[in-house]
């Protein structure tokens, strides 16, 4: 389904939680990481705060279930939030 097509209505439909992999979480954090870097270089700021915002978002989440104890991957992903947007 995309995300795009039908935004409304198909929202409805969603789960009401997303599992991922910690492998896909990272590769989404990374994608959004570089989206992030790449809305900056080209002057969009304001496009790369939102993202900044989402990443966030996910890292907190992330880091928010391992605390909890539900880290069940032995896969540790680096850091990929660039410096650039103003946070550390």
């Amino acid at each position: 389904m995309s995300l795009r097509a039908g935004r409304e209505s198909s929202i409805e439909r969603f789960a009401s939680a997303v599992v991922l992999t910690k492998r896909e979480a990272f590769e989404a954090c990374e994608a959004i990481a570089e989206s992030e870097r790449r809305l900056l270089r080209s002057g969009h700021a304001a496009h790369a705060a939102r993202l900044s915002a989402l990443f966030e978002l996910i890292e907190s989440r992330l880091v928010a279930d391992c605390t909890k104890g539900n880290d069940q991957s032995s896969f540790d992903a680096p850091s990929t939030k660039p410096t650039t947007s103003g946070h550390p």
